[in-house]
């Protein structure tokens, strides 16, 4: 999960309102050298959120990220939304975005991540990824391996 998989992990906490994970529970396969090749784990928040993220480094195939997010008005799939909020609209409707697999993506968002930071430490402002935050997405990583290892027992954080 770390050589990836964290930030689908940070992702899923920043959909469920940054709440913080409080358990994981997880299955994964194992490399010839031990290592979990591939990952898939269920994260509970301390908000009542849930989450199913996974990872994997032993495929053949272009990165992606598959995102769904479910709500009880309204779900997002990709570039697709289907919600009570738009009267008439049955099924989903597509919105354009860029996306990692979208080819538009030109530019890598290091160079504003690095100036966003430099930003914080010049104004004495605390960014949104904050150490405690980081910390919270480590420890939750950590947890999946643990669980991964007693196949799928439940890992308090």
């Amino acid at each position: 999960m770390m050589a990836g998989g964290c930030h689908a992990v940070d992702l899923a906490r920043h959909l469920n309102d940054e709440s913080d994970i409080v358990s994981a529970s997880a299955l994964g396969v194992r490399e010839a050298d031990g290592a979990f090749a591939n990952q898939v784990a269920l994260l509970r928040f301390a908000n009542g959120g849930m989450a199913k993220v996974s990872a994997c480094t032993d495929q053949w195939m272009p990165y992606q990220v598959n995102i769904d997010v479910l709500g009880t008005s309204g779900s997002l799939r990709e570039n697709k939304i289907s919600t009570k909020a738009l009267p008439g609209v049955d099924g989903w409707t597509t919105f354009t975005t860029v996306t990692p697999t979208s080819g538009l993506v030109d530019d890598h968002p290091f160079a504003g991540e690095i100036d966003h930071f430099l930003d914080c430490v010049m104004r004495g402002h605390e960014s949104p990824t904050s150490i405690r935050r980081t910390a919270n997405v480590h420890r939750a990583c950590f947890a999946i391996d643990a669980s991964c290892a007693l196949d799928g027992a439940l890992v308090p954080l």
